[in-house]
């Protein structure tokens, strides 16, 4: 049953993230062409989209993308992304050279491609750690009565965990004011 649950949750994020490369190349061609222009992309567009998707499904599956929790999304999991979607953006832009010389394709929409599918992929996993951690629209700056001070000695995930159990909640009676370590 766990099984099932891990290898479902799995398949979203993966079909999440191939939507998620295939609207990217779309949006990439029309921010760069405009509503106006996109029938010169007519040639290239469909072609483009699906070898990118697939592109992107490949390096993804192999760089384990998908396997972070949404609710865990930390900066690690950011960097992998980023390294994931250059990497595909440059096999892609390489094949599509090899191919047809780029054929139609502008020279900008790569750039413009890498940018939309890091906000398309990494936009949704932050927001939804967020909402889960219920501090999207908390307050900048717990403002409730007077708290104690804390130092708070050495760096660890347990310090990392207090400091964000103090900051969601606002009733919290203390303030970490300094943290200090050997580094």
């Amino acid at each position: 049953m766990i099984m099932r649950s891990v290898m479902t949750r799995h398949f979203l994020v993966a079909s999440h993230d191939i939507m998620m490369a295939a609207a990217s190349f779309y949006l990439a061609v029309y921010l760069r062409l405009g509503a106006e222009n996109m029938q010169y992309a007519e040639s290239y567009l469909l072609k483009g989209t699906i070898s990118f998707a697939l592109i992107c499904t490949l390096i993804f599956a192999k760089m384990r993308v998908y396997r972070g929790l949404w609710r865990y999304a930390s900066m690690q999991d950011m960097s992998v992304i980023v390294r994931a979607v250059t990497l595909a953006i440059l096999i892609f832009s390489t094949l599509a050279f090899l191919t047809d010389r780029n054929h139609g394709i502008p020279r900008s929409v790569p750039f413009i491609n890498w940018m939309v599918l890091l906000v398309l992929m990494g936009g949704p996993r932050f927001l939804y750690r967020s909402l889960h951690d219920r501090n999207f629209f908390a307050p900048a700056k717990p403002s409730e009565g007077i708290k104690i001070p804390v130092l708070l000695i050495g760096v660890n995930d347990n310090a990392e965990r207090f400091i964000r159990d103090m900051y969601r909640d606002t009733r919290a009676p203390y303030e970490v004011v300094a943290i200090a370590d050997d580094d």
